[in-house]
């Protein structure tokens, strides 16, 4: 199928992003692309692979379903479809799904050894890296965790959330190595002391009583003209315990928000909701955007850019909102809100005086779903003017 300009630009973009191993750029570009040619299967297939690579296999399969529909005959889709149909992906998908079931056991080791039995036999999927580094991570084997992470980076470089990963990682090795050395500091410093009493120890006590007696009658003068002194010296000591207490709280703060990026998802997502559900929408959206940028549970993603999308419209970010619901229309054409999205997008572009748009989206909605209940007679207005 011949691309218009439009579509051939995004593509091949896209594709150089692709070929560069920068799967969240390309990514990007092709639902660009899509915005401006929904029907391409170049862009279709590609986006495809891109889902595929990063395991979004529902996203995947969407993409090649989509472009199976648009043309049936020599099309590469249909050789994708069937390989998520084949012994070999429906194998993989079960221990992908129980090494996901054993992160949430918090059986880590047992997940650690199902990714890798997946990496083994498929070398070019990014999250099964990820995933093996997140278990490390929790495990304290930072070393490792960097190293998978660092693997799965080189299989997508614009990802940020991979990013993110490797500098908490890099935070927390940091924390470890400093504590180490204090341990060793403080053992040295012991056993010095240990070897000093054990030599001297007695000579020294033999020498204070002697000298003690000797100067009997000067001890309280020198101790009243040395107090100053020891109050300056009380004064750093205070200032090194506050400054020790301030890194202490630093270091300690720094670890809680790897803690909070790590933590159970589903207990984010319910927050975020019960949040949402009051109308605290600027709160519910920090703990959205947690799960859509760190989130590995693949079912929580598209719920939580959903309902970001909608705190955004209800806090005035009208241009984020619609940024967060073309993200869910464009990855998630089987979710839940799929229909609810082009319905809220096409209505808000519509009374932003973006006309053509808006119409696109919502002609996209009657021909997915023509009995749909948001295919009302506001909807065939706008499609008729």
């Amino acid at each position: 199928m011949k691309m218009n300009k439009n579509g051939g630009y995004h593509y091949n973009i896209a594709l150089n992003y692709f070929q560069n191993d920068n799967l969240t750029k390309a990514i990007e570009t092709l639902n660009e692309g899509l915005n401006t040619e929904s029907n391409n299967i170049e862009i279709l297939n590609l986006l495809g692979l891109c889902y595929f690579k990063k395991c979004n296999f529902r996203s995947a399969r969407n993409k090649w379903k989509r472009s199976m529909q648009i043309k049936k005959e020599d099309n590469k889709a249909k050789y994708y479809l069937e390989r998520l149909n084949n012994k070999k992906f429906i194998n993989m998908r079960k221990y992908y799904n129980l090494g996901v079931t054993k992160i949430d056991n918090q059986e880590y080791k047992e997940a650690i050894a199902l990714f890798l039995e997946i990496i083994k036999r498929n070398k070019d999927l990014v999250e099964p890296y990820i995933l093996v580094g997140l278990c490390n991570y929790k495990l304290k084997d930072y070393s490792q965790a960097i190293y998978y992470w660092e693997e799965a980076k080189s299989k997508d470089k614009g990802s940020l959330k991979i990013k993110s990963y490797i500098n908490d990682a890099q935070i927390s090795m940091m924390e470890v190595k400093e504590e180490n050395n204090k341990k060793n500091n403080i053992k040295s410093i012991i056993i010095i002391l240990l070897i000093t009493i054990s030599v001297g120890g007695i000579y020294q006590l033999k020498f204070n009583l002697f000298k003690k007696t000797q100067n009997k009658n000067t001890v309280t003068e020198s101790t009243e003209n040395k107090i100053p002194e020891k109050e300056s010296e009380f004064k750093k000591d205070d200032m090194i315990v506050k400054n020790n207490d301030t890194n202490e709280k630093i270091k300690q703060k720094k670890v809680k928000e790897v803690d909070i990026k790590l933590e159970d998802e589903q207990s984010i997502f319910n927050n975020a909701l019960e949040l949402y559900k009051k109308g605290q929408h600027n709160d519910a959206v920090i703990l959205f955007n947690k799960l859509i940028n760190y989130g590995t549970v693949e079912y929580l993603i598209p719920e939580a850019i959903f309902f970001a999308a909608n705190s955004y419209i209800k806090i005035d970010n009208v241009e984020k909102g619609v940024e967060y619901f073309k993200k869910y229309i464009n990855e998630y054409e089987e979710g839940n809100y799929y229909e609810e999205s082009l319905y809220k997008t096409g209505l808000i572009l519509y009374r932003a005086g973006k006309q053509e748009e808006a119409k696109e989206l919502l002609k996209k909605l009657i021909n997915k779903s023509p009995n749909s209940i948001y295919v009302n007679s506001k909807v065939k207005m706008i499609i008729k003017e």
